[in-house]
């Protein structure tokens, strides 16, 4: 996320949380912490707040970035399942 708002802020992004749906909008990403990531629903004119990653189940983006292609659902894997 950090290489997204570093060096392609023009992408947005949509995500799936952990038992929820899908977001209906693609976010812009306003900043990424250790507390988290701020996005900016411009449709809606709202911030949303993720403050625990884990629970990003999948995401997608609107505009490619490196081996990441535009509207492709992409899942996410729990950390501890990465050895």
């Amino acid at each position: 996320m950090h290489a997204i708002k570093d060096s392609r802020p023009d992408i947005s992004l949509r995500f799936r949380l952990a038992g929820e749906m899908w977001q209906n909008n693609h976010l812009k990403l306003l900043d990424v912490s250790e507390k988290g990531v701020v996005l900016n629903d411009a449709h809606l004119n709202k911030l949303i707040y993720i403050r625990d990653l884990s629970k990003v189940m999948q995401f997608e983006l609107d505009e490619a970035f490196q081996q990441y292609q535009p509207n492709f659902h992409y899942s996410v894997k729990p950390i501890e399942s990465i050895k």
